[in-house]
């Protein structure tokens, strides 16, 4: 973001916390529920907006090198994404053009080939057909028409979009508007690389939780002693053009910010922003990196949703974690592990980046101590690229406040610490709120 607007900004939220005010809709709203019950509504949705438009599927870190693939089942159509030997990001029906068996299972990973398991047709990173077995059973095979069916795909900004719809138009000028087009460029987002994936299968409308995302009031309520010790709770900036939104979220350090130079202001110091790209993303930069946050409707359930957040780092981050912890990986962490929360409907999993990465994981945006059923906590010291109020907790939450009674545990030898912290976490998940809490 341009210096300018982020004054600008940074002026709105200080103006806003010396009133006591916050932005002003207008006036009062009424929703009526069947906007997040009705399944005929869910279906147009469905139909229109998900499988029937262009969907951002990731960041360019996610395909970091020639012959990089990611899979997605989340829009009614199996895709395979890769980055060809010409280092080209492409999209493909993840389907056999033989029997139409899914071809690659893995979620993410590195390979120059792709084989179908059930008769070993093998195709390359730009979807051609490369091999079959006994050819001459099928006499002359037209390997040009039988490659993997191609989808309109985009890289832009660091982003890329895919429309699951064979044959679309891939509109980004329109979809991220000139306003998200020229302002992306400033985060320089191509320039980060993937930290770690959480996903939430929770038991809402994905708009109910969109909704959520984008309201700070509950922060004194529901996130007291983690958000809130962050955040002023319900102190925002907002602005929108048709169906793009921008909101900065405000950060408690913008109080000493007001007594510093404005060529030293910094929005993501002051405040939190976040983009809202229809119809159901969110980017938010932070000081060394991005949350990429997506609320995925299941495609039969309106009551249903997955929210997917990823996060991403600057390489200089991820090697400051590195020099700090004395390693890039992290014993601790199981491959891949669910945890279905006591106090609330969600479901979280937890993905890591694949075994051959060097990365650790590190739930750096668990909001609070949702999980009744605790690991044994293990104290590290805090990467240096994260805020000295925060530090680490190697259970089932991630990061949390350092100055709270719940990190104050860690640093008590002796069984009554950890008997202490597993009450806390128990404490906090009695406040929950079914299908808000866990996020």
């Amino acid at each position: 973001m341009r210096h300018d607007e982020q004054v600008r900004l940074i002026k709105q939220l200080l103006a806003h916390l010396d009133a006591g005010t916050n932005v002003d809709a207008g006036g009062l709203r009424r929703c009526p529920t069947s906007v997040y019950t009705d399944p005929d509504q869910a279906q147009r949705e469905w139909d229109e907006w998900f499988v029937g438009m262009p969907q951002l599927l990731g960041m360019s870190g996610d395909l970091p090198e020639a012959g990089s693939f990611l899979t997605n089942v989340d829009y009614g159509v199996p895709i395979l994404a890769t980055r060809d030997e010409a280092g080209t990001f492409r999209a493909f029906v993840n389907s056999c053009r033989h029997r139409g068996v899914i071809v690659e299972s893995e979620e993410r990973g590195t390979k120059r080939r792709f084989t179908c398991p059930f008769h070993a047709w093998t195709y390359d990173t730009a979807g051609a057909l490369v091999g079959v077995p006994k050819p001459e059973h099928f006499g002359e095979i037209d390997t040009d028409c039988m490659g993997l069916r191609e989808l309109p795909a985009e890289e832009r900004h660091g982003l890329l979009f895919v429309d699951p719809s064979p044959g679309a138009t891939l509109d980004l000028d329109h979809l991220l508007g000139e306003w998200f087009n020229d302002e992306f460029p400033t985060w320089k987002f191509g320039e980060l690389e993937l930290l770690t994936s959480d996903e939430y299968d929770t038991a809402c409308n994905w708009k109910l939780a969109m909704d959520t995302f984008g309201e700070t009031y509950h922060f004194t309520a529901l996130h007291s002693e983690t958000l809130a010790l962050t955040f002023h709770g319900n102190v925002q900036c907002y602005d929108e053009e048709d169906h793009l939104h921008r909101m900065i979220l405000c950060k408690r350090a913008s109080d000493d910010m007001r007594h510093l130079p404005e060529d030293q202001w910094d929005i993501t110091v002051a405040g939190l922003p976040g983009y809202w790209s229809f119809p159901n993303v969110i980017l938010m930069p932070f000081e060394v990196g991005v949350f990429l946050v997506r609320a995925i409707p299941s495609a039969t359930d309106p009551g249903r949703h997955v929210s997917k957040i990823d996060f991403y780092l600057r390489p200089e981050a991820l090697a400051r974690m590195a020099e700090t912890s004395g390693s890039r990986t992290s014993p601790m962490w199981p491959p891949r592990w669910r945890r279905a929360s006591a106090a609330s409907s969600a479901t979280r999993t937890t993905s890591p980046v694949p075994a051959n990465s060097a990365r650790p994981r590190a739930a750096w945006w668990s909001t609070s101590c949702s999980g009744a059923t605790s690991r044994p906590c293990t104290t590290t010291t805090a990467p240096s690229a994260r805020c000295s109020a925060w530090s680490p907790c190697h259970c089932s939450t991630g990061w949390v406040p350092r100055a709270r009674e719940h990190h104050r545990t860690h640093r008590a030898p002796g069984r009554g610490s950890r008997s202490r912290h597993r009450q806390l976490h128990q404490r906090d998940a009695g406040r929950s709120v079914p299908g808000v809490h866990a996020r």
